[in-house]
């Protein structure tokens, strides 16, 4: 084993070990006050002013992974089809991120998280660029003063797709769709202003009618400077209906009925090109049965009026869908989920390898009420073509949110 793997491999157990012996750093608050209070991804409170308007925490999560087969061995496939070159047998850390959050007063808030994720199932870069080196991923102040009406400043996700703003630590299955990796621009550096409308009236959950909206660089990155000359513009609604969704995929326990109808899209201005994103997106929840459909497309079409040849002449016309069904065996401990999931990288071109059709079943098993969990996932990728080699993927994953 490398120096880098066995370092790898102590930084997760160091990270265990510590989340799960951690003593109470509130043990002279009141109860409610504990140090894993709110949902998973919130972070250990260490420190609060009396009346709770200023707050500290520290955020984190690590992602281990062992892969025990990958049949996507033909170099001469794209990722897409042949399965991701980076993803070999073997040991790796998909994610591990570390940060900052709370609040400044009682209407302001702040995030600071920094981390490093190594890529998977992703083939276009000028959409959504590689993380694979430590990098800023979230770095932003909100204005929280009224349900009605936020506003965010600073590096975050752009409201586009809903498995795309669903956190890594709580997807049912060890990777999101395809498509979701594939189709949006991810995060962004812009301002986003965000609120709901009606709220717990009638049949609505407590989000109500939830809507985003913001203006970003366009760059896709928070590590170099924006060199677009126009702006990405994205925006997303949501109405909920029943019970809140949590923050999920999985239903840990029965979570009643919840249901979530949402749909967005957005324009990025490139220097030679205009990227158009649409998408539309169903969720419901009930009992211990969780049930997910979306439908995603981009089109790039060319906005370049000079006389030289242009940077980047590439155009495309990509869409994608996810179905994903999940249930809990029993309660808070054991989950089975399935997904069937499509992708085309380019609808124009149909001689080529860019259609991906993925069937993906796997195994949850949670402990700290979901903070922790281990996952086993089993990838079959329907290969184009008559010849075409076996790529099916198996490989089984930690994950600890704070």
């Amino acid at each position: 084993m490398s120096h880098q793997a066995i370092s790898h491999l102590i930084v997760a157990v160091v990270f265990a070990v510590v989340a799960l012996n951690t003593p109470s750093v509130a043990a002279a608050e009141e109860a409610e006050n504990s140090w894993l209070d709110g949902d998973p991804g919130e972070g250990i409170r260490v420190a609060a002013s009396p009346d709770g308007a200023f707050t500290l925490r520290v955020l984190g999560q690590l992602q281990p992974r062992v892969v025990f087969f990958d049949g996507g061995s033909d170099t001469d496939l794209g990722a897409l089809v042949a399965g991701d070159p980076d993803d070999r047998e073997g040991f790796k850390i998909r994610r591990a991120r570390f940060g900052l959050a709370g609040k400044l007063g009682n209407a302001v808030g702040y995030k600071l998280l920094i981390g490093r994720d190594a890529r998977f199932d992703q083939t276009d870069w000028t959409v959504k660029p590689e993380t694979e080196g430590l990098a800023i991923l979230d770095a932003y102040f909100e204005w929280v003063g009224t349900p009605y009406i936020q506003v965010r400043g600073g590096a975050h996700h752009v409201p586009f797709g809903a498995q795309a703003l669903q956190s890594s630590g709580g997807l049912q299955l060890i990777e999101r769709a395809v498509a979701s990796e594939n189709i949006g621009p991810g995060r962004d550096v812009g301002l986003r202003l965000s609120g709901t409308i009606a709220g717990p009236q009638n049949v609505f959950a407590p989000e109500g009618i939830s809507w985003w909206v913001g203006g970003y660089s366009g760059d896709g990155t928070v590590m170099t400077p924006d060199d677009n000359l126009g702006l990405l513009w994205a925006g997303r609604v949501a109405i909920h209906f029943g019970q809140s969704l949590g923050w999920a995929e999985s239903c840990l326990e029965d979570c009643g009925f919840g249901l979530r109808i949402g749909g967005g899209g957005g324009m990025n201005y490139e220097r030679e090109s205009v990227d158009r994103y649409v998408g539309g997106d169903v969720t419901l929840k009930l009992w211990r049965l969780s049930l997910r459909g979306e439908y995603m497309r981009a089109q790039r079409t060319a906005s370049y009026t000079g006389t030289e040849v242009p940077a980047f002449p590439e155009q495309f016309l990509r869409t994608g869908y996810l179905t994903q069904i999940g249930f809990m065996i029993v309660p808070r401990t054991l989950e089975v989920a399935f997904r069937h999931d499509f992708y085309d990288d380019d609808l124009e071109d149909v001689g080529d390898y860019s259609a991906v059709r993925t069937f993906t079943g796997g195994a949850n098993v949670f402990f700290l009420d979901g903070r922790a969990k281990l996952q086993l996932n089993y990838i079959h990728r329907f290969e184009p073509g008559s010849d075409a080699l076996s790529n099916d993927t198996i490989m089984a994953q930690g994950t600890l949110v704070l």
